[in-house]
């Protein structure tokens, strides 16, 4: 069947090249940022939420259609910053072990992009079913995993940690569970097409950049000698991040004649949230995750509020933007007020929490305001979430006093990427980001 045409106007000036190696970059950035100033679920929603911005910015969709975009696609990677995979990599550094660690890797590196880009791909469709088939969707969801966590991962029928030494909790087979029975219902009620599409290439994408990724930790440990100058481990990420990105984009590009021909233009309502309201939602949503991901113990925590995330999201577009910009941005203000406020012989969780909600009340207040008047979001919003964390890494860089050549190098490549990607937006001004009628 020939792909439907995308409408006039709808991603012009944009090719191949741009659909591949755009995602790729913001990807590649977002996981290394991940591993410096977040780390966890939490950590990896920052890939997730830029990926999903510059999507919508390639598709140039609706502000209202990014926003929902935005959330699930930063929920969506989220959801695979659950698993364990240190010891993974520490069987992939020993020669006895290599072949179990590179398998264990590229099935973790799989099933995060079969997830992510089944999430992902759900936020494209979410606009053509009723809340409460999205409701089931998301609670199978939870479903799957707790089902699939119980039957492989808690019993260790595969285990790809190590059994003897401080054996981690895994939920691999947990994430695989949950993706393909929400795969499942959506494809049962005819909505899996677009869905299929981005976890199958997040698939591959997601395999060859973990596993392949992996193979610097093993050259690392063949060269010792470049452990001044090379971070073995950044490169992983960065690779992990660089292969996921590309297969998202590469997706996004095949199918974007019929992600566009999916757009409704009744997606414009107004919505009954205040100003006030949309500005507690922001809060309460990033003290809740922040909560979870500190106090819920059960390894598969962040099922269960990433879920709820994604229920506050499809209420608004206010909410959606909030869920992707600030309880995002919330994880690694964070982790900035543990690396300044952070002192043993101090109980000083207070000042830490202090000054994340004051700075994640004026990020939801930014973003409220911004998206009351009117304004462009998507391209704003992908700038501004991007030079946060930027901000951050260089902050919680400098902090540590000393700085050896292989984090300037790490550092160094984050900034070029940077702007490579700004100036890649700012010579686009005016093409995407305006709110249709």
């Amino acid at each position: 069947m020939a792909e439907p045409h995308p409408p006039p106007g709808a991603a012009r000036g944009q090719g191949a090249w741009a659909y591949c190696l755009m995602p790729a970059i913001v990807m590649s950035l977002g996981w290394g940022l991940r591993g410096f100033i977040g780390g966890g679920p939490m950590g990896a929603m920052i890939p997730g939420a830029m990926i999903a911005l510059l999507l919508c910015h390639l598709l140039e969709l609706d502000q209202r259609t990014s926003a929902f975009v935005a959330a699930f696609g930063a929920i969506g990677v989220g959801l695979g910053g659950q698993m364990t995979y240190g010891q993974t990599i520490g069987f992939i550094v020993q020669p006895e072990t290599f072949s179990w660690g590179l398998l264990g890797l590229s099935v973790k590196g799989g099933i995060w992009g079969l997830l992510g880009g089944a999430v992902l791909g759900f936020g494209f469709i979410h606009q053509k079913m009723s809340r409460k088939s999205i409701g089931i969707a998301i609670l199978l969801l939870v479903v799957g995993t707790l089902v699939g966590w119980k039957l492989i991962n808690q019993p260790r029928l595969i285990y790809f940690s190590n059994p003897h030494d401080r054996p981690r909790a895994e939920i691999w087979a947990g994430l695989l569970l949950g993706a393909v029975v929400l795969l499942g219902y959506l494809s049962a009620l005819g909505h899996g097409k677009i869905p299929w599409h981005f976890a199958l290439w997040g698939t591959m994408g997601g395999a060859i950049g973990f596993g392949g990724g992996g193979l610097w930790m093993a050259l690392g440990k063949k060269l010792p000698e470049a452990k001044a100058w090379a971070s073995w481990w950044k490169l992983m990420e960065l690779t992990f991040g660089f292969s996921f990105g590309l297969a998202l984009g590469w997706a996004a590009w095949l199918r974007r004649g019929l992600i566009l021909s999916m757009q409704t233009k009744s997606s414009q309502q107004a919505e009954g949230f205040s100003f006030l309201a949309s500005l507690l939602a922001a809060l309460g949503l990033g003290g809740l995750a922040l909560w979870s991901d500190a106090n819920v113990s059960i390894v598969w925590g962040f099922t269960t509020y990433g879920v709820i995330l994604l229920a506050a999201a499809i209420v608004s577009e206010k909410i959606a933007w909030q869920v992707a910009l600030t309880v995002t941005s919330s994880a690694f203000l964070l982790d900035l007020a543990e690396t300044y406020l952070e002192e043993p012989s101090q109980n000083n969780i207070g000042l830490r929490i202090t000054f994340v909600a004051i700075t994640g009340l004026i990020c939801g207040w930014i973003i409220t305001r911004r998206e009351r008047a009117g304004k462009q979001m998507v391209r704003w919003s992908f700038l501004a979430l991007m030079w946060l964390a930027m901000a951050v890494s260089f902050v919680k860089t400098f902090a540590h006093g000393e700085l050896s050549p292989a984090h300037a190098l790490v550092e160094l490549t984050f900034a070029l990427q940077a702007i490579i990607l700004t100036v890649f937006y700012l010579r686009q001004r005016g093409a995407t980001g305006t709110k249709l009628a």
